[in-house]
């Protein structure tokens, strides 16, 4: 068969051979484009920050319980717009594995032991027990607790 394939026209020797590199590099390509997609998806989607911020504008107890794929500062300032005179304070804030699933458990969390949510589309709880119980429910969770 090798034979038979190096006595073929040249053109058409020239033809197999790149037809074949390209599916080669395609699969390669493709690959590693699946790859990095697995990857940057477990980068983005996996680790990030769990917080807890407060604002002085609001009424005593009143605090949003959320989460972050980037530093919870810049979420913090994000957050700091004309619709709130003051800017947020960070109560606490960990960076965790699977922050997006750590963030329905926290907010499932309160909800379930006497923390209104003011709205169920929006991250913000009344806590009656205050900042502290925010600390200790937060301390249960493993990760690195972040520091500004």
């Amino acid at each position: 068969m090798l034979l038979s394939i190096i006595n073929l026209h040249p053109v058409i020797l020239f033809q197999l051979f790149s037809f074949f590199l390209a599916l080669s590099m395609k699969s390669s390509t493709n690959h590693l484009r699946y790859v990095n997609r697995i990857h940057m998806n477990r980068d983005v989607n996996t680790y990030g920050y769990v917080y807890c911020l407060s604002n002085q504008s609001f009424r005593e107890n009143i605090y949003k319980i959320g989460c972050t794929g980037k530093d919870p500062m810049i979420r913090m300032k994000s957050l700091y717009m004309t619709g709130v005179p003051t800017p947020f304070k960070i109560e606490i804030a960990q960076k965790v594995d699977n922050y997006k699933e750590v963030e329905k458990k926290l907010h499932k969390h309160f909800s379930s032991f006497g923390c209104e949510r003011i709205n169920k589309k929006r991250e913000f709880f009344f806590v009656p027990y205050g900042v502290e119980y925010i600390r200790s429910v937060f301390g249960l969770v493993e990760g690195e607790v972040y520091k500004e």
